[in-house]
């Protein structure tokens, strides 16, 4: 699959990972596909030497954390050695791999305080469904959902049965 990235004319390679991709030939199937997706054969782009001229490949793999433990996570070790590769790991729990990314200078993370909602651009969300709430409630709800868009999201659609988000948990939950 070939998504272009602004600033960036890499080919990127995307493999949306299942707990299926834990066995290295499915792995290893799906990586190869991805990368044939991309544009070229999957061999000048994987054979373990710096290539010359032309961008790097960015190999993007989503749901990487299926694979901890499993035996695929020695061929994602040897992908995070390779010269000429890009990774993007993708996950819901920090890679094992983190580490050694980090001592080797290959490592930029973006976490999920990275990703939560100001309150400014929280404000801008909730107005684009038609709520508007008071800075403190607009605080608040910042506060408890983390400024996920998900979160945000599910109290600006809640918002039309309700009149307006909650802005307090619910003693249980049902």
């Amino acid at each position: 699959m070939r998504r272009p990235v602004a600033g960036d004319a890499s080919p990127v390679a995307v493999v949306p990972l299942t707990p299926a991709h834990g066995e290295p030939a499915a792995f290893s199937r799906a990586v190869h596909d991805a990368v044939a997706g991309a544009g070229g054969s999957p061999l000048v782009w994987l054979v373990p030497r710096p290539r010359r001229g032309g961008p790097a490949l960015c190999l993007a793999l989503d749901g990487v954390d299926v694979l901890a433990g499993r035996p695929s996570a020695r061929l994602l070790a040897a992908l995070a050695r390779h010269p000429s590769l890009r990774l993007v790991l993708a996950g819901r729990t920090p890679s094992p791999l983190r580490p050694w990314l980090r001592a080797h200078g290959r490592l930029r993370e973006i976490g999920a305080a990275d990703l939560a909602f100001t309150e400014d651009e929280a404000r801008q969300l909730l107005t684009a469904h038609g709520v508007a709430l008071s800075s403190p409630d607009l605080a608040d709800l910042v506060r408890l959902t983390g400024g996920t868009a998900a979160g945000l999201r599910l109290a600006a659609t809640s918002s039309s049965a309700r009149g307006t988000p909650a802005t307090t948990r619910p003693a249980t939950v049902a």
